[in-house]
């Protein structure tokens, strides 16, 4: 997530015009959070779901691999989007990312569920009710790509509302994991 801050470039200006550069880089200050909040939000579930695993395969540990192989990507999408947020590519680029990056993470969780691997909080319906948040999660995406394609700015507000919501539904609802 560090690697984020490389996508803010430092103005090469006069002191004098320094003010109106950095808020002239609002767009990319905002590209920034959002990407931040976005992996911080994939980051807690998956630091909180591999502490459940009580054993890996090759499969899974490959899965993984990929998964931050996707993750490595995400600086690339929020540099076009703090340079482009109007842009309708830079947009489909950014939110695709992100479907990739949670559709790795439920394969990984597949995975881990069809060799056996969760801890006791991890099974049956608790497994099912993880599952369907993913999907929803995804699904959440998918309506903000489809939005992108005509309002670009508009789709990026459905994420940050997103994230509010998940952020507020994680903190009061009771979980086992």
């Amino acid at each position: 997530m560090t690697l984020l801050v490389l996508t803010l470039d430092i103005p090469d200006v006069p002191v004098e015009q320094l003010s109106k550069a950095l808020l002239a880089q609002a767009p990319q200050f905002i590209a920034l959070i959002l990407s931040f909040s976005l992996v911080a939000m994939i980051w807690i579930q998956h630091h909180r779901h591999m502490a459940l695993l009580t054993k890996m395969d090759s499969p899974l540990i490959a899965l993984n691999i990929i998964f931050l192989g996707i993750v490595i990507l995400v600086p690339y999408p929020t540099n076009l989007i703090g340079n482009y947020p109007l842009s309708t590519a830079a947009i489909i680029f950014f939110i695709t990312t992100f479907i990739l990056l949670n559709a790795a993470f439920v394969i990984i969780l597949l995975r881990a569920h069809r060799i056996g691997a969760f801890t006791e909080p991890m099974t049956g319906k608790n497994f099912s009710q993880e599952m369907m948040g993913w999907f929803v999660g995804i699904f959440i995406l998918v309506i903000a790509l489809i939005v992108g394609i005509w309002f670009p700015i508009a789709s990026l507000i459905i994420l940050a509302i997103s994230l509010v919501i998940s952020a507020v539904m994680e903190r009061h609802t009771k979980k086992k994991i």
